[in-house]
């Protein structure tokens, strides 16, 4: 990730990456954006969904997850769905967009940016 100094405009910069992962590599993804964000003078701290038990003290929040079968990892959909409320969410995805855009509602609303 490649983030410029000095061009985000948080206050405090703190920054939650959380994720869901099966086999690791979300959670490799998810401490490589924290590195960027680190290197751009933010505060990042890297957990998974499950463990994220409020928001409060963070002004902005990452959340990565595989794609498995066209959804977000079960984890991922809980962490949303519990914080539905605290969060100003723009979804998307990478690659299958369009395919997620048409599936039913049960699977994760996508906009097209």
């Amino acid at each position: 990730m490649s983030v410029r100094p000095g061009t985000v405009g948080m206050a405090s910069g703190r920054v939650l990456v959380t994720y869901a992962t099966r086999l690791g590599s979300t959670r490799e993804a998810a401490q490589a954006v924290a590195s960027g964000l680190r290197a751009a003078g933010l505060g990042a701290e890297v957990k998974p969904a499950k463990e994220v038990h409020g928001l409060a003290g963070y002004e902005a929040v990452v959340v990565g997850s595989g794609l498995y079968v066209g959804r977000w990892h079960k984890e991922v959909r809980g962490f949303l769905s519990r914080h539905r409320q605290e969060l100003a969410v723009l979804r998307w995805a990478s690659g299958l967009a369009r395919s997620l855009a048409a599936a039913p509602s049960a699977r994760v609303p996508v906009t097209k940016v």
